[in-house]
């Protein structure tokens, strides 16, 4: 499905801009649907092998540690890079062969060493960091006036449709076996990565060899990533959420990890449905935008209610809480969508919102934005080695109610 965006100077897209945008949004659907059956396989695994939740977290995220360490040194390479075939693509090609291949291989060898599982997971996250960094940094080269709007909106729409397709398939899947799925996603997201590199092309300024005095110089510093004044509690408050909302998949293989796989797949398609629910009823309805902003105290109350009954419901009530739970998280973050659908769609956001104009330079403060957030993930994993996966509700719910008394203070210290 292409949209065409009229134009007075142009009032059609021509066929290389239709093209780009067909084969982008291919590339989106791939990436997340590799994601969405990794995003629950993968923990499933770790969890029926008895891996502590601290290893957990720090291996499925570590992804965001890699974009806030290591991201403003592959942008300036990235950057430097001029081959025959462009500067972007020699990496999608090879770091999209090297996901596909690593994830595959997770997946048809669970009864590995637990150490040998955990470095793979590393490897194919920095593999896979290093792809979308690569990925969106070609969709934001294929950017122009005519496609600032349209392009932006396939990305996230072909990302969604893919969570959806991949859900319906593992539910239909009857190869699940211990939560662990075919290498089919494996191959999709092959397929999607060698469609991008051999059918963009990159313009001819990024085949042509950079002088020495074209080179930028790199001057980030990783003490940087240190330097918090300029995150104030607001920023805590939020970046808390999302901590929450990102790790909601984790939550709920954990949580029903004595259920059958089928179940949480279930359970985190409700989630979706109701996340898709409250986006749309936001996006077509002022009233209940500015519901969503009025009501957000009470929202977190009621879903810090919510986070607690977990521990007290059987399956078909938490298929109902999930359902109240996406809904809610839906209607509190509208405008930050990605981060609230599920298999890391929100990479569209996470890339694309770290850059400013210029492309190729980084936010400094939204790189420690994710540095704080992967420490976040990782108290959460060492909260629920103490409690327990049966009590990790009690992590959540508690969550929320900080953040609910962060946002209180936040609008007393106003009043005064």
């Amino acid at each position: 499905m292409i949209y065409v965006r009229f134009d007075k100077s142009n009032k059609v897209f021509s066929f290389g801009q239709i093209k780009d945008i067909a084969i982008l949004s291919i590339g989106s659907f791939g990436l997340s649907f590799m994601l969405s059956v990794y995003s629950l396989t993968i923990p499933r695994l770790l969890v029926e092998n008895r891996v502590p939740s601290i290893l957990l977290n720090i291996s499925i995220f570590s992804e965001i540690l890699f974009f806030a360490i290591l991201s403003p040194l592959f942008t300036y390479l990235f950057d430097i890079t001029r081959t025959a075939i462009g500067r972007r693509t020699p990496y999608l090609l090879m770091f999209g062969i090297s996901s596909a291949f690593l994830v595959t291989f997770i997946q048809k060898n669970p009864h590995g060493s637990i150490m040998s599982v955990l470095s793979i997971i590393l490897l194919f996250n920095f593999s896979l960091f290093l792809y979308s960094l690569s990925f969106f940094g070609l969709a934001l080269d294929k950017v122009t006036y005519q496609t600032k709007f349209v392009l932006p909106f396939h990305l996230l729409f072909w990302g969604f449709f893919g969570v959806v397709v991949s859900y319906f398939y593992m539910l239909n899947s009857e190869n699940i076996q211990l939560g662990i799925e075919t290498p089919v996603s494996g191959f999709v997201f092959l397929l999607s990565a060698l469609a991008v590199s051999f059918f963009i092309i990159e313009d001819k300024k990024y085949k042509t060899k950079l002088s020495k005095t074209e080179r930028n110089e790199y001057s980030f510093r990783l003490k940087l990533l240190l330097n918090l004044h300029d995150l104030g509690k607001e920023d805590f408050t939020n970046l808390l959420i999302f901590g929450v909302v990102y790790s909601h998949e984790i939550f709920v293989v954990e949580f029903l990890s004595s259920y059958a796989f089928k179940n949480v797949v279930v359970s985190q398609f409700i989630f979706i449905v109701a996340v898709g629910l409250a986006y749309c009823m936001c996006l077509f309805s002022k009233r209940v935008t500015e519901f969503s902003e009025k009501s957000r105290p009470y929202i977190l109350i009621l879903l810090t209610l919510m986070y607690f009954l977990y521990s007290f419901s059987n399956i078909k009530t938490i298929f109902f809480l999930q359902f109240l739970t996406g809904l809610s998280w839906g209607i509190i973050l509208p405008k930050t969508i990605g981060f609230v659908i599920p298999s890391r769609s929100e990479r569209v956001l996470f890339y694309k919102e770290s850059f400013d104009e210029n492309p190729n330079r980084l936010h400094e403060r939204n790189l420690r934005s994710f540095m704080l957030l992967f420490i976040i993930m990782s108290v959460f994993g060492i909260l629920t080695d103490i409690l327990g996966a049966r009590n990790l509700n009690l992590v959540y719910s508690l969550s929320s109610l900080t953040a609910l008394i962060l946002k209180s203070i936040k609008k007393s210290s106003i009043i005064e």
